[in-house]
């Protein structure tokens, strides 16, 4: 069921994200974490295992991104790892937002979740 929900959610959101963040890293890992974060708030509410979310988002990563697997599994152990704020603080704010954004589409507010990422991602370029 977990794994439905979470094809449903990505297969809404990602044709409405801009397509160029698609095609640089930095903005692809931005994209990334808020949809780690987004599936974990799913989770949530599911009551789904760690394991079952790690599984989703390499999943997701090498179906919908089309990475390959070992860089899948490699980011998503980075998103794991920044779920901790000390490992990575920037990372673990996003995936927080991410999980706020979740609660956007629980409501179908795909458009301002659209915007809070295009928000995010003006902020960490105006920083470099």
């Amino acid at each position: 069921m977990y794994d439905k929900k979470v094809k449903e959610m990505v297969t809404s959101l990602v044709p409405n994200i801009n397509k160029t963040y698609f095609e640089n890293d930095m903005t692809f890992q931005i994209v990334g974490a808020y949809l780690f974060g987004m599936l974990n708030g799913l989770a949530l509410d599911m009551n789904v295992s760690p394991n079952e979310i790690q599984d989703e988002m390499i999943r997701t990563l090498m179906d919908t991104f089309y990475y390959n697997e070992s860089y899948s599994v490699e980011f998503t152990q980075h998103l794991i790892n920044s779920t901790t704020k000390a490992y990575h603080p920037s990372i673990h704010a996003i995936i927080q937002r991410g999980m706020k954004g979740y609660v956007l589409m629980k409501e179908d507010q795909i458009a301002l979740v659209v915007k809070d990422i295009d928000a995010i991602i003006k902020v960490v370029e105006s920083a470099k």
